[in-house]
């Protein structure tokens, strides 16, 4: 037997797709922009959210 669906009760969920910004300092190789790591811009989302006081 299979189990492919879970029929558990869950609250509602929200998935979000982050582009980090270019750095405007920073050049790459050949001249190319630079984005922000995904730690680092990870942190700095976070930190925004908890000086909100909002839940995650």
């Amino acid at each position: 037997m299979e189990v492919t669906d879970d029929g558990s009760p869950q609250g509602a969920r929200t998935v979000a797709l982050w582009e980090p910004a270019l750095m405007d300092d920073l050049l790459g190789e050949n001249g190319a922009p630079v984005r922000r790591s995904a730690g680092a811009e990870a942190a700095r989302v976070m930190a925004d959210l908890v000086a909100e006081a909002r839940a995650c």
